[in-house]
């Protein structure tokens, strides 16, 4: 039997909120995860390219670069196109869904978002399992 433990998922939170970004790291820290930030889309991209995250929970709506900018530019490098996106926004608008789709976001989750329903599918997404319809706005 091995002694070694296992290394916690790294999960890049990135969010123009400064109070959003710490609910969802302390809820992440919480559930074992490894969490990293960033303010903006910016920010996130040199985290993401120095870091490699597991996860990546982006917002949008963000000055210097918005969270669709930033994941297309994530899924666009090599080093980080298999990581996955997950999308927390107050805008779920048809025409947002699509340029989301569009970017490479694997999961859209609509704003106010309860931590423990972005650790589930963080959950499921690792796992390799379909994200439940109740929680993603995109209808897969």
């Amino acid at each position: 039997m091995s002694s070694i433990a296992p290394v916690p998922s790294r999960v890049l939170v990135v969010d123009d909120d400064q109070d959003i970004r710490e609910i969802y790291a302390e809820s992440l820290a919480l559930n074992g995860f490894d969490v990293l930030h960033a303010g903006d889309g910016a920010e996130a991209l040199a985290v993401a390219f120095a870091e490699l995250p597991t996860v990546v929970v982006m917002d949008l709506d963000m000055p210097v670069m918005d969270g669709l900018t930033a994941t297309s530019a994530l899924k666009r490098d090599a080093r980080t196109t298999l990581v996955p996106v997950v999308v927390v926004t107050g805008s779920a608008r048809p025409e947002e869904l699509q340029r989301a789709r569009i970017a490479g976001c694997d999961a859209l989750l609509a704003k106010p978002c309860p931590p423990d329903v972005v650790i589930t599918v963080i959950e499921h997404i690792l796992r390799g399992e379909p994200i439940p319809r109740r929680f993603s706005a995109f209808d897969d």
